[in-house]
């Protein structure tokens, strides 16, 4: 009986080392499962953080771009206005005159004293106009400072809108000369 109660407790302490080992085992594995849990918990606030940091990162770019755009279209439009005023002002009567005049000031000739010449003078006014495609509204501006002062001195008697009309100018003056 000694010996079989000697193997019965030699079989109990085999069952615990048995049973301690398992439970060694098994906290092992549960460790390794926590760790491996907090090494992937890691991870994803890693992933998560960096997810959303992209996302703040496109939002500024979104802003900056928005940004640009504003900038972008505020200089196109002020661009559009300058270009628009330089036009307007490019198509005024006073912008096209000097245009014209700085152009023809030493190609057109002065209005001759002497009546024998005018039909000479009238030719070569229309000539050089139509040359240089002076439109007519500017043409009786250009030919004003070219009159004599006698011419001037009749040319005054016209109304404002005959003194627009180079062909008013030009039938006036042949008729007084």
């Amino acid at each position: 009986m000694a010996e079989l109660e000697a193997i019965k407790h030699q079989r109990d302490a085999e069952l615990a080392a048995q049973q301690q080992m398992r439970d060694a085992e098994l906290a092992a594995q549960k460790q390794q499962r926590e760790d491996e849990m907090k090494l992937r918990m890691a991870e994803l606030k890693a992933l998560r953080h960096q997810r959303d940091m992209e996302v703040e990162l496109r939002k500024a770019e979104a802003v900056a771009n928005q940004q640009r755009f504003a900038e972008e279209q505020a200089y196109r439009l002020k661009q559009e206005t300058r270009r628009k005023a330089k036009e307007e002002q490019e198509q005024s009567l006073t912008a096209r005159v000097k245009k014209f005049s700085d152009c023809l000031k030493h190609v057109l000739p002065r209005m001759p004293a002497d009546p024998g010449d005018m039909i000479s003078f009238w030719d070569t006014c229309d000539n050089m106009w139509k040359t240089y495609e002076v439109p007519t509204d500017v043409q009786a501006k250009l030919l004003l400072p070219l009159l004599t002062p006698r011419a001037k001195m009749l040319v005054s008697r016209l109304s404002t809108a005959d003194l627009g009309d180079i062909t008013k100018i030009r039938e006036f003056l042949t008729a007084e000369f």
